[in-house]
């Protein structure tokens, strides 16, 4: 009779496995989220709407806001993909940029600060774009967050600050004085290897934490709060192969030696439950070989557990979750495209 039960107990614990497909290198079970393209909405083809090299997009209320580097310009469009104007210019002067890398529009106060990294400072304009305050900067930012008056502010990852293993986020007061600092740069003997593997997508989720993802050779993911204080971090490691430090000890001579690295970050969104959406960048490939990347979308919560895995028809650079609950995107073309999700 115990061996009966031993038998039955063994084939229930191999059909449970059979069933959720687990397996010792795969730790998740693909749940695919479906998407279908809305069709109504249209991107404006205005000579002035056209996008030139987006680097950050932003969905609040019913704007959508796209920080192009190249035209040192935010652009704003409403939620039918019209264009309604831009926000700056290039140039140094008060309200204007150069090649800025990141921005955040603060919902409450209704701000929006921007990492003018040609510039090394950060300003901080209103919703019109006229200037408010701004702070100079030894260190250009590439990113940019405000939360409570603190300024949170993410350093370029060039060789200064890698070199001397400086940390990549400095907190700021409200009067621009230097709080604290944290997030401490990897060092490695490749020049080119510090500058991606201190590549770190900051972005504010909806509860106020600190989201940190690095982009190039590390598929973790930090949490922080507003102190700089650990609140969790995990890996995404469904389809993109487990990182490895081995990857630290790399040269990077050619584009083909970064397309070896094993997972890119290109974007995080949140959506209004504070779900993560994390864009999985276009240099990587799948376990099968297929260069996949930059059509997938991974959905988790923000304990760490995966949600499920969103398969675009199209290639994407940035992402956004609007209000809606819908999913806007700027494609491989550089087009703003909107997607709404099956099933609500």
């Amino acid at each position: 009779m115990k061996v009966f039960r031993k038998f039955v107990a063994l084939v229930a614990v191999i059909l449970i496995i059979s069933l959720w497909g687990w397996s010792a290198d795969k730790k998740v079970v693909e749940k695919v989220i479906g998407v279908s393209e809305d069709k109504f909405f249209t991107m404006s083809e205005t000579p002035e709407a056209l996008l030139s090299l987006p680097a950050r997009l932003e969905i609040v209320g019913e704007r959508i806001y796209v920080l192009d580097t190249e035209e040192s310009q935010i652009k704003v469009f409403d939620k039918n993909g019209k264009f309604m104007r831009s926000i700056g210019r290039r140039g140094k002067g008060p309200g204007e940029f150069n090649r800025p890398e990141g921005f955040f529009i603060d919902r409450n106060k209704k701000l929006i600060a921007v990492a003018d990294t040609g510039n090394r400072r950060v300003q901080v304009l209103n919703e019109d774009g006229q200037l408010v305050t701004s702070f100079n900067l030894t260190n250009p930012p590439s990113g940019v967050g405000l939360a409570e008056g603190k300024y949170y502010v993410l350093s370029f990852p060039g060789s200064y600050v890698a070199l001397r293993e400086e940390p990549l986020i400095n907190i700021y007061s409200s009067d621009f004085n230097l709080e604290n600092s944290f997030l401490k740069a990897i060092k490695t003997d490749d020049l080119m290897l510090n500058l991606l593997i201190n590549s770190i997508i900051m972005k504010i989720d909806r509860a106020g934490n600190l989201i940190c993802g690095h982009q190039f050779g590390l598929n973790k993911i930090e949490i922080l709060d507003r102190k700089g204080k650990m609140v969790r971090s995990f890996e995404i490691i469904y389809k993109g192969e487990r990182p490895e430090i081995p990857v630290l000890k790399m040269k990077i001579k050619s584009d083909k030696d970064v397309r070896k690295v094993p997972f890119i970050l290109a974007d995080i969104s949140f959506d209004s439950g504070n779900f993560y959406y994390f864009l999985a960048g276009e240099g990587s490939q799948s376990p099968d070989a297929k260069k996949e990347k930059g059509r997938e979308i991974y959905k988790y919560d923000s304990q760490g557990r995966y949600q499920g895995t969103i398969v675009l028809p199209c290639g994407a650079k940035l992402i956004g979750i609007g209000d809606d609950g819908a999913l806007y995107l700027v494609d491989d073309n550089f087009e703003l495209r909107k997607f709404v999700f099956r099933g609500k």
